[in-house]
């Protein structure tokens, strides 16, 4: 039924308006006022679906019953008068008067189709601007989402490198170091950030769902870690997960989201403060339930539960709650896509969820998932012998230097032979100048230069029958809906664990080992030459925490150094008294156990000078700033600069590189002279 009050305050016209809609008596409802007060008070009391209302009334004017601008119109207001007046007409459409009419004995007879005209016309205009609206949050969404992504990307190559290096760092140490148990806390630490990277993937979809059979207590169990931090302290939190073992086939990463976007509205409707409560069982519903439930097979069901005593939900907004972008929080509070993502995660596992709610005392939701009798997948397990090489070789190419780091002591301790390249040009140089084939490339997608594919391409010009395994920070959902990667590429998603790694390769050569060739990188062409060549000089390390000496170490040696290490000021004139003949560059932290780094390093430099006639290169490291003066009184000598900590290692490889060629350079000048 269509309510309708109609403002008029001469009589026969309100007859002939009311007369009209009594041949609709079964669509419209009328109630006919005779001036603006009497509307007004009406209008307090209740929202009609149409307002028809005299320009002129006895207490004021018609168009002041429409909404002011900072007011929202929550009815459309038909303006009518019996003097056709273009400006006045004008003044009230501006006013926001939907039509405005001029009374004649036609226009009130037929009054029910001007009320239908106007409410089709309003409607319409109401569903423009709820799309418009919705297009524009969906490309804020779009443009969060591409920000995420692009932050997630970078975040996934760090966890890489932390993830790996301690993976590396606890293959050496002993069971019983003491050391062992801060390594293992790194990596349950970056472990913990790569699930945030997932959820942040998740969120904008640009993550492949991954449905496994997991045991659903413990996924549960894992996010309560990111649930409690999400609530005030005037909220209680408990969870009562089933003594059973309850399997289920989904993505642990979108139960977390699930779990967090339920957790985040209980929050919100308790700002008072309250109870959330988490809870697991199973279920056994039959046909009648399923019918109940909706769209699902009679079967064993799991059922997670959230519930809370906040304020409850509205019947009418119950039947919204799943709509995309829809919201009753204030602006800027909500997304409006929190629910719907939960709906879409449930119902793509072939799930159902049932609400209930009551105004004042609060709501649960109970999520129905199919309970599966499979054993959940082994994810993690040592590496074995079923998936070790044979000393094939592997080309490896990857900018960051962390990563290709832990790439490379992944390989090397699964018996191969590894090759490494930063960027495209100079993995084109390695494979060119390979006096035998290489056997694998293990590529980045996103590099400087050249990207991946495009090595690819190039890199089969030389080796046709090379196996090629990408490695991303990206999904390759993402990769494939970008159009930078075939679709039947074989990608590894960063951060990746060292069996994953194995395992790929393993399987890429088909477990038939290649002869073992020499050094891939031998016969490079000239420019890779002249970097193996610098790349022979040697390096005293002087650094006294054991895992920056450990990881800058690695690091310089995966790129061709010889390095000689030292954790404090007298060591490290001994190894500099056993190997000056070899050292060309000193990379020492301004500040020693034992010795000020200044002071350490003028003394070798003096020795150096006094012995063999020439002089070396010298790189500080301090957590200084570059302007403090003890800075920059040391990098005032020949040769000499500064590095502030935490160490960029890229930015250190490029120093290395420059210091030693400039050192070099000058050497010649003075043997020319």
């Amino acid at each position: 039924m269509v309510e309708i009050i109609v403002v008029e305050d001469e009589l026969a016209h309100a007859e002939l308006i009311r007369r009209a809609f009594e041949t609709r008596a079964d669509e419209f409802e009328v109630e006919v006022v005779s001036s603006l007060a009497r509307a007004r008070e009406r209008l307090a009391e209740t929202t009609p679906d149409l307002v028809i209302t005299d320009l002129m009334l006895p207490d004021g004017s018609g168009i002041d019953l429409i909404p002011g601008e900072d007011q929202r119109a929550e009815y459309p207001v038909v303006v009518m008068t019996s003097h056709g007046d273009e400006k006045v007409a004008v003044e009230a459409i501006k006013a926001g008067a939907l039509d405005y009419l001029v009374k004649s004995a036609e226009t009130l007879s037929t009054m029910p189709h001007i009320a239908e005209r106007s409410l089709r016309e309003w409607n319409q205009m109401h569903e423009l601007e709820r799309t418009q609206q919705q297009l524009l949050h969906a490309q804020k969404m779009e443009a969060i989402g591409n920000l995420s992504s692009g932050i997630a990307h970078d975040f996934n190559n760090l966890l890489m490198g932390i993830t790996g290096c301690t993976d590396l760092a606890l293959g050496k140490l002993d069971e019983g170091n003491d050391a062992r148990r801060y390594v293992e806390e790194i990596k349950k630490a970056a472990l913990r950030g790569a699930s945030l990277t997932r959820q942040l993937l998740a969120f904008t979809r640009k993550k492949e769902v991954e449905p496994r059979v997991v045991e659903f207590n413990e996924v549960v169990a894992e996010a309560k870690n990111l649930l409690r931090p999400v609530l005030s302290e005037d909220i209680s939190f408990d969870v009562d997960l089933s003594d059973a073992r309850l399997y289920v086939r989904c993505d642990p990463g979108q139960i977390e989201q699930v779990l967090v976007n339920l957790v985040v509205n209980a929050r919100d409707a308790m700002p008072q403060g309250g109870q959330v409560r988490v809870s697991t069982t199973s279920v056994e519903v039959d046909e009648a339930g399923a019918r109940r439930l909706g769209e699902v097979p009679a079967g064993e069901y799991v059922v997670l539960s959230v519930a809370d005593n906040g304020t409850g939900i509205d019947p009418e907004t119950l039947e919204h709650i799943f709509e995309p972008f829809y919201t009753t929080k204030d602006v800027g509070q909500g997304t409006g896509l929190g629910l719907s993502t939960i709906y879409g995660i449930v119902k793509q596992v072939r799930g159902e969820i049932v609400v209930d709610s009551e105004v004042g005392r609060g709501t649960t939701f109970h999520i129905y998932l199919p309970r599966t009798d499979e054993e959940p997948e082994q994810l993690t397990q040592a590496p074995t012998h079923d998936v070790e090489g044979n000393g094939e070789t592997i080309l490896v190419v990857e900018d960051e230097s962390l990563v290709r780091l832990t790439v490379r002591g992944y390989l090397e301790r699964g018996g191969y032979r590894v090759v490494t390249a930063k960027d495209g040009d100079e993995a084109l140089a390695i494979a060119g100048g390979a006096a035998q084939s290489i056997d694998v490339l293990l590529t980045d997608m996103v590099l400087p230069g050249l990207k991946g594919p495009d090595i690819v391409e190039k890199v089969r010009g030389h080796h046709p029958d090379i196996q090629v395994l990408y490695m991303s920070a990206h999904s390759a959902e993402q990769l494939l809906a970008d159009a930078r990667l075939d679709a039947d590429a074989d990608v590894l998603q960063k951060p990746f664990t060292e069996i994953d790694l194995l395992t790929e390769v393993y399987q890429l050569l088909r477990a038939e080992p290649s002869v073992a060739i020499e050094d891939a990188a031998a016969d490079a062409p000239t420019q890779l030459d002249e970097r193996r060549e610098r790349s022979q000089a040697g390096l005293l390390l002087v650094e006294d925490h054991d895992t920056a000496r450990w990881t800058i170490r690695e690091l310089l040696q995966d790129e061709g150094y010889t390095v000689y290490e030292a954790a404090d000021g007298a060591a490290a004139v001994e190894v500099f008294d056993a190997h000056a003949s070899e050292i060309d560059l000193v990379i020492s932290d301004m500040r020693l156990p034992d010795v000020a780094g200044t002071s350490l390093v003028g003394e070798l430099r003096q020795q150096k000078l006094d012995k063999q006639k020439r002089d070396m290169a010298v790189i500080f490291t301090s957590g200084k700033d570059a302007d403090d003066p003890k800075v920059r009184q040391a990098v005032g000598a020949p040769h000499t600069t500064f590095l502030g900590k935490p160490v960029d290692f890229d930015g250190l490889l490029d120093t290395v590189e420059r210091m030693l060629e400039a050192l070099a350079n000058d050497q010649a000048r003075s043997a020319a002279q």
